[in-house]
């Protein structure tokens, strides 16, 4: 399985040049670019973009994803037709730089559910915006991942609902961007990876470390956590997914996002997954 990392999970200084070399030189395959970073936001250009694919490409690795940072300041399940445009709008763009940037996948987030916008009105709310997204992803040969973020999102809680919102969506560009810790709220990684089967578009190889004193807890990478990565790594075989796992953690405050953070995260991920 080959191994990406978010471009925001690199050390921040250096050219970005020097920063994809870094996660070159720790052994990963591929980064995935986050709209609403200094490497790619909504200001940013087609041939910004261009430059982008050029330079990712220079450093040895390909775009294996691009996801935002952009979608939870204007969810998609709003009921304001303004930020419910602004979330369309984000959405469109994701999908041109995915194309720009030589992949086929993205990540969206699914909104929130929230007194303002009840789970019903909310829901009608996303199946529309993501059908609509998914027409113009068609077009531009890229599938969408609606990510599972259950605690946040309100939605997408289990494999079912996941089903149901795919098969109420109708469109063969729609899948699910599954995070690995995330969905622990609600359920088990590889429950969600055997009954979405090949409607998984990516995966979030994302663990969480055991909580603090204070019941705080962070996002690790994989293996560094209280994740059951047996079972996953083994649903990801018994199903046949064997498209990118996408790295998506969060050091210790002070800890630099450096080449050792990035080759121990990278081989951890590699001994579940490839060993």
């Amino acid at each position: 399985m080959k191994i990406s990392v978010g471009n925001q999970m690199i050390a921040t200084a250096g050219t970005a040049l020097e920063r994809f070399e870094l996660a070159k030189q720790a052994g990963l395959d591929g980064v995935e670019i986050w709209l609403g970073t200094a490497d790619a936001n909504m200001e940013s250009s087609d041939d910004d973009i261009r430059q982008l694919a050029d330079t990712i490409g220079e450093a040895g690795l390909a775009c294996s994803s691009v996801a935002s940072t952009l979608g939870w300041q204007n969810p998609i399940t709003s009921l304001d037709d303004s930020v419910f445009e602004q979330a369309l709008t984000g959405g469109r763009r994701q999908i041109e730089v995915a194309r720009l940037l030589g992949t086929d996948g993205i990540l969206i987030v699914t909104g929130r559910v929230l007194p303002e916008a009840p789970y019903r009105q909310a829901w009608d709310r996303m199946v529309s915006g993501f059908r609509s997204l998914c027409a113009f992803a068609a077009e531009h040969g890229v599938r969408i991942g609606a990510e599972t973020c259950p605690k946040l999102s309100k939605n997408l809680m289990t494999p079912g609902e996941c089903l149901t919102f795919i098969e109420a969506v109708d469109h063969p560009a729609i899948g699910i961007y599954l995070d690995t810790a995330n969905v622990t709220y609600s359920g088990y990684a590889q429950d969600f990876i055997h009954d979405l089967g090949d409607r998984i578009v990516r995966i979030h190889v994302k663990d969480f470390t055991a909580p603090d004193e204070k019941g705080a807890y962070r996002g690790t990478w994989p293996g560094n956590g209280t994740v059951g990565w047996e079972a996953i790594a083994e649903a990801c075989k018994d199903t046949g997914y064997n498209g990118w796992a996408v790295l998506e953690f969060s050091p210790v405050e002070g800890e630099e996002k450096g080449l050792d953070l990035l080759k121990t995260a990278r081989n951890s991920t590699d001994s579940i997954f490839n060993g």
